[in-house]
């Protein structure tokens, strides 16, 4: 029995074979990535095939209102810049900032230290 969602033809015999084995996951990840809808819709798809196999028995289109929504292509749009931790000046890791500073320190300590004992 083949159904059509969203204009994808998909075979509930391979998801109700899934079902009859004990594979209701299975049959899950079957009608979404075949239909490519949400988890919610092929859920609900699953169960009303586990209730009764031939639950969409005379249906040969089903229309879905949320299609899967694609998160690694809505992700690169809004990846965020990473922000650095808020604190101190020299922070752990290796920069050349930091190296500089630190010399800088030490040339003003050896300054001050000459000056105070001069």
């Amino acid at each position: 029995m083949n159904i059509s969602i969203n204009n994808t033809v998909l075979d509930l015999q391979v998801a109700n074979a899934l079902i009859a084995k004990g594979e209701t996951l299975n049959a899950i990840k079957y009608i979404r990535e075949e239909a490519q809808i949400g988890l919610k819709e092929a859920k609900d798809i699953a169960d009303n095939l586990v209730n009764d196999p031939g639950f969409y028995r005379g249906q040969t289109e089903i229309e879905i209102q949320h299609p899967r929504f694609d998160f690694e292509a809505e992700k690169v749009k809004t990846s965020k810049p990473r922000r650095r931790k808020n604190g101190h000046i020299i922070q752990g890791g290796q920069s050349k900032t930091k190296n500089y500073i630190i010399i800088a320190l030490v040339i003003c300590l050896i300054i001050v230290l000459y000056l105070y004992f001069k």
